[in-house]
């Protein structure tokens, strides 16, 4: 897929399709949402609507390890930082099918867990949310930066927030358990 930036905020995306006819090009005009998140006050989602948010990385391409399922990316191009979250490799997925189990609601696609930090992280990791904008899809959690030494700092430190909920999901658990009501899962 390759983007095309026509300069007023569109974006051209274009990519061949492959079962039906290879050569045909299928071109689609995506137009850049400001959503808010758990993650910005009200002030900061105006100020989001009046500027131009990190939009999703299409730098390079990182291949995954089959035992990791967190990464933080440079994408010096761009002038972003993305963290991704893979919550289909084998641990990330255990653990979302038992909050599953402890609360039907939690079925634990990139998007529920896009809900889950919406909750936890303003209450557990308040500055991890600053400059940040989710960009989350089915199969994995993404949330872009852009590259400054402060938003890589917060990367790096959601990167360990991360790890560190999976490596104690006791924890992540809990919070399902005492405060999963609270959470705007999808």
């Amino acid at each position: 897929m390759t983007p095309h930036h026509n300069g007023n905020g569109w974006k051209t995306v274009c990519w061949q399709t492959g079962f039906l006819a290879p050569f045909v090009i299928v071109m689609v005009m995506v137009v850049p949402l400001v959503t808010a998140t758990a993650c910005q006050s009200s002030d900061e989602t105006q100020t989001a609507k009046e500027q131009d948010k990190p939009q999703a990385a299409k730098g390079p391409v990182q291949e995954k390890p089959m035992n990791d399922y967190v990464f933080m990316v440079k994408h010096e191009d761009e002038n972003l930082i993305s963290v991704s979250f893979y919550v289909e490799n084998d641990k990330p997925f255990a653990i979302g099918e038992k909050m599953n189990e402890i609360n039907k609601q939690a079925y634990m696609n990139g998007y529920n867990w896009e809900a889950f930090f919406n909750y936890y992280l303003p209450k557990y990791a308040p500055d991890v949310c600053v400059g940040m904008a989710p960009d989350t899809e089915a199969g994995m959690y993404a949330a872009v930066y852009s590259l400054t030494p402060e938003n890589e700092t917060r990367a790096a430190k959601f990167v360990e927030v991360i790890r560190s909920l999976v490596e104690n999901e006791e924890e992540i658990y809990r919070i399902v358990r005492e405060e999963g009501d609270e959470i705007e899962w999808d």
